[in-house]
């Protein structure tokens, strides 16, 4: 990690989860009542599912009423250019005078591309200006964000209303313009804005009622956030089941157990919300063959196959395909991957600056895009409708179904294009079926069984190319849509493809045929591709499940699925988590605790110390002095006599402390409730330096007994990094103290350090670097055991001691706190030091103290850093042996 990217990452801060156990949270315990607050939370969750489910319902019907409306146009000017051609009777001059060349085209064909390519424009425009010049923060799918929130970085002004109705409308117009993105993605981020919601104290009506002021701590608001995500999901993709598995994998890095059923109620009420409403509107037009509270399977099932044949058995030959789709499911996802980065890096730095270029690059792609599938099927082939396709389907120039589950009408519909005229009305046009969908309508088509060559090679060839180049280019521009949809189609395209190719390459001798199926393929192929691209393995077999209704292929499914993440892990990581990383959250992956170096460190090589502390008892101007002279976001409380450590509070807590003591002054006493309800609320926001005009006897002293927290979350320094780490991601914690072995503070650690650690361990002239060709290590007296060593003191060009074979000579280490971050720093030394030297290392300047130094409300110094594979001195200072080598 370079130094911009850690000056990045200091730039977040984290939550704590847990709220303080002090006297006020133990008097609204046993004041409060349980059963109320768990029967409120129940309403809540509800709340957020319907709530979810109204609005994916209005993004579905608005993007299909636009979508509806470009096809329309189309559909309108084409059927022109076809009554001209009427009065031709030969079938083969018709043929000819098909766009073969240029001088079959017309004026009516011109308009018709004007209108496609223009309207794709303005509702890609309108989309960008939402984004760039309204709400910024609406950009992108929203579900990075999320998940870092989720895993404890604080994101300001991330679930805010105005966010909310941005990406709404930012997503509903750039879905509406045909380009290869889908709502699924910012759905997630809407559910999880509509659960936080409820936890605003910026709605007034909702912060001053009882209920709202019970769900304004950050532990319930996490939960609401969380049931938000779930209920996103299952609105976006009718999978309740997959969405309560979907966040428990890949969104919420700590999950309580408790309120699973209650994040499974949210889910199933927004699917019954949204299968509901999609019963009675399709464009937001009423059919008359509809009917309120029929739940049809087509309003049910995104991607119901159409079943030409009667029924296909799996066959356990179908395995080897499956692997063999995961294989290149995985390296699609690596390329789609990498290219995604790449230019998500690439427009950081040449597009995002300048506003204009970030909405003229989307208008680009869109005029290329339609362009492009606009006047490829034009060229290409026609067909005639197979006798094994579902004899419901219908055939139209540009209009097709926009639902994704053939409107309600039976089957699904082809799209002529230009290949209808005198006589030919049940031909139409691959590519354009392919072009003139959107992207739900595409994968059932692909998915579609007995209709075997409906798409040929070649159409599927050129229509996978120039999609996957679009929607990878797409991605991460000034719109707010996701790439679920995307990674289906592509998935899909590709495993059909297979199907095509394999079951003309399949020798004759393996029996029956029937199980080569080219939209069971294409279901492995959307399985394998979304897999490599996003790691999901459970949640994503449920889904695809729900999705397609479709058990019975589920293990070669589930096979393909893990090939493709096997495959894809072993050259990058998941595209979510490769987000964040370019955000620079400070986010922890739970890969950090599998690193080998990790279980050969302890809690003290990473800590930040010294740490300033409070005492029990304390005067206020000590207090001020505090918070205006750091930008720390914790205090332990240690005892006046040992120092040892009695409790912790938070910046947000010591602030309130302060605004009481005034009010209190002037006569206006807080009720317990209140007071802890007002320190959520400052705990909440991002609060700023105490406003220097309030005026307080600085004298005064305070018992800061009755405010901390009783109960911080502590580690021994000795403690493995690795269970470390594993305690503060499972927990939620924002401070991990660190105490020695008479309980005081020794140092603390953030997510910060936890994410910073290899900087850190080489920062501080730290054991780093470490090739173990054996899993095991053992001491032999004083002497690190291993067979590769290298030690550095605080510079990455500074050895102390080279691999084994090298002779390390008699000196000593010296540590310290300096540097610009008042971090510890070592050094090397051959005297002897006493105390009162001074020192230099490459980190800085330091000069060797006694102990018991401390500031005016103390600040404990750093204990002996040392690795845990070196001894522990007495003093601050470490002796070097004076030996030959390093040997086993």
């Amino acid at each position: 990690m370079d130094t911009e990217a850690i000056a990045k990452l200091q730039g977040f801060e984290g939550i704590e989860y847990w709220e303080p156990v002090n006297a006020d949270r133990l008097y609204l315990v046993r004041e409060g009542s349980g059963d109320e607050k768990i029967r409120t939370k129940w309403m809540l969750f509800g709340l957020v599912g319907m709530l979810t489910g109204i609005v994916a319902t209005c993004m579905k019907q608005s993007v299909e009423r636009m979508l509806m409306w470009r096809f329309e146009w189309v559909d309108t000017l084409l059927a022109e250019h076809d009554d001209s051609l009427s009065t031709t009777s030969n079938y083969t001059e018709l043929r000819e005078h098909r766009f073969t060349s240029v001088e079959g085209l017309s004026l009516s064909h011109l308009y018709a591309w004007m209108t496609w390519a223009g309207s794709s424009i303005v509702f890609a425009v309108i989309g960008c200006v939402i984004i760039v010049y309204i709400e910024p923060r609406a950009a992108g799918s929203g579900l990075p964000q999320v998940m870092g929130y989720l895993n404890g970085v604080q994101l300001p002004k991330v679930f805010t209303v105005r966010v909310l109705v941005a990406k709404f409308l930012s997503c509903m117009f750039a879905v509406g313009s045909g380009l290869p993105v889908g709502p699924e993605g910012p759905m997630i981020h809407i559910g999880s804005m509509l659960g936080a919601m409820f936890t605003s104290s910026k709605i007034k009506w909702w912060s001053t009622s009882v209920v709202g002021t019970q769900f304004r701590s950050s532990k319930a608001r996490r939960e609401l956030i969380t049931c938000g995500a779930a209920a996103g999901v299952s609105a976006a993709f009718g999978a309740p089941l997959g969405g309560l598995l979907f966040v428990m994998e890949e969104i919420a890095s700590y999950w309580d157990i408790s309120f699973t059923w209650m994040i499974f109620f949210s889910t199933t009420v927004a699917f019954f919300t949204v299968a509901t409403l999609n019963s009675i509107f399709h464009g937001w037009v009423v059919p008359s063959d509809r009917t309120f509270g029929v739940l049809t399977t087509e309003s049910q099932i995104i991607f119901q196959p159409e079943l030409a044949l009667a029924s296909i058995q799996m066959n356990l030959k179908i395995i080897v395909p499956a692997v063999l789709i995961g294989v290149i499911g995985g390296v699609l996802a690596i390329i789609f991957t990498k290219f995604n980065l790449a230019v998500a890096a690439w427009r950081q730095k040449a597009v995002v600056p300048k506003k204009w270029l970030r909405i003229f690059e989307p208008a680009c792609i869109a005029f290329v895009f339609s362009t492009l599938t606009f006047v490829m099927p034009l060229f290409a082939e026609c067909s005639i409708i197979p006798h094994t396709s579902n004899p419901s389907g219908s055939v139209h120039h540009g209009n097709s179904t926009t639902d994704g589950s053939g409107g309600g009408h039976g089957g699904p519909e082809f799209v002529a294009f230009t290949c209808q005229g005198h006589g030919l009305d049940n031909e139409y046009a691959p590519l354009a079926t392919l072009t003139f969908n959107s992207g739900e309508a595409v994968v059932r088509h692909l998915f579609s069984r007995g209709t075997r060559g409906q798409f040929t090679p070649g159409v599927l060839c050129c229509y996978l190319f120039v999609y996957f180049v679009f929607a990878c280019y797409t991605a991460g521009s000034a719109f707010a849509t996701g790439i679920v949809i995307p990674m289906l189609v592509i998935g899909a395209l590709t495993g059909r493809l297979f199907g095509e190719f394999f079951y003309e390459l399949t020798p004759s001798w393996l029996g029956d045929q029937t199980w080569f199926d080219p939209g069971i393929f294409a279901l492995f192929g959307s399985a394998s591709f979304f897999a490599g691209v996003s790691r999901l393995t459970v949640s994503l077999s449920v889904i695809l499940v729900e999705l397609s209704n479709e058990l019975l292929f589920l293990p070669p499914m589930m096979i393909s699925i893990l090939v493709a993440k096997w495959i894809a892990d072993y050259k990058t990581h998941s595209l979510y988590h490769s987000l964040i990383h370019q955000l620079h959250m400070p986010y922890l992956d739970s890969e950090i605790a599998r690193a080998p170096h990790m279980e050969l460190h302890v809690a003290r090589d990473i800590m930040t110390c010294p740490v300033v502390v409070l005492e029990e008892e304390v005067a206020v101007g000590s207090i001020i002095k505090v918070l205006r002279s750091t930008t720390y976001n914790a205090f332990p409380v240690v005892s006046k006599e040992d120092k040892t450590l009695r409790g912790i509070l938070q910046r947000p807590q010591l602030e309130r402390l302060l605004m009481d003591i005034t009010e209190e002054s002037s006569g206006n006493h807080l009720t317990p409730y209140q007071r802890i309800s007002s320190t959520r609320n400052l705990f909440m926001s991002s609060s700023g330096a105490l406003a220097p005009s309030r005026a307080l006897n600085s004298k005064k002293i305070i018992d800061l007994t009755q405010e901390m927290s009783t109960s911080p979350f502590t580690v021994h320094e000795l403690f493995q990094l690795t269970l470390t780490f594993i305690q503060f991601q499972a927990m939620g914690i924002r401070h991990l103290l660190v105490v020695n072995d008479s309980f005081q503070v020794s140092g603390i650690i953030t997510r910060k350090d936890l994410c910073c650690i290899d900087e850190r361990l080489h920062a501080r002239g730290i054991l780093e670097e470490q090739t173990l060709s054996s899993q095991h290590t053992r001491r032999r007296g004083t002497h690190l055991q291993e067979r590769e060593l290298s030690l550095y003191d605080g510079s990455a060009n500074s050895p102390v001691a080279s691999k084994v074979g090298s002779p390390i000579q008699q000196g000593y280490r010296v540590f310290g706190s300096g540097g610009h971050d008042g971090d510890v720093v070592a050094t090397k030394t051959r005297n002897p030091p006493n105390v009162g030297t001074s020192f230099s290392s490459p980190a800085g300047t330091f000069q060797m103290q006694s102990e018991d130094s401390d500031s005016l409300v103390g600040a404990l110094p750093c204990p002996n850093e040392t690795s845990m594979y070196r001894p522990l001195l007495p003093s601050a200072v470490q002796e070097f042996p004076n030996t030959d080598s390093v040997s086993l």
